[in-house]
């Protein structure tokens, strides 16, 4: 059964629309789907414990995405570029989220960060029409919602 994607896997595939992973896959290798532009749904199974830096960067057609429950860390420009996501559902396994994890996800409105995470890098949550944020408890200064990328217009909370 196929444990990993490799890098590179499905790059500049502009007309995958769907992708269902198998049910015992635990890595997406780096820039494995990037810049799939027709990219609409992918469905990650809960293996998947390691999802590689920019693997669905410019990925613009994708809507939603469910973090598995195994993973703990949003790599490096993973999510970069995905204009048309909405939605994002994060485990409470997570524990970093890398530089421009989410940078130019610019239909993102709402995001709620679990209680675990202790990393969130530089302009990883860059998200122009970000209205409300939820983050953890220890993260309450200003100056690091700027670090985030976090427009000035969202509504800040905490765990």
């Amino acid at each position: 059964s196929l444990r990993e994607i490799p890098i590179e896997a499905f790059e500049n595939c502009p007309n995958l629309v769907e992708v269902t992973m198998p049910s015992l896959l635990e890595t997406i290798g780096n820039l494995a789907f990037i810049n799939c532009t027709s990219l609409l749904k992918i469905n990650l199974p809960n293996s998947i414990t390691s999802i590689g830096i920019e693997a669905f960067k410019l990925c613009t057609s994708l809507k939603e995405i469910i973090i598995p429950n195994n993973v703990e860390k949003i790599d490096k420009s993973t999510f970069y570029g995905c204009c048309s996501l909405e939605n994002v559902q994060f485990p409470d396994s997570l524990v970093r989220i890398e530089f421009e994890a989410f940078n130019g996800c610019d239909n993102l409105r709402y995001l709620s960060i679990p209680t675990q995470v202790k990393i969130i890098g530089p302009n990883s949550l860059k998200c122009k029409k970000l209205e409300k944020i939820v983050l953890p408890g220890r993260f309450k200064i200003q100056k690091e919602f700027r670090t985030f990328g976090i427009p000035d217009s969202a509504k800040v909370t905490n765990h």
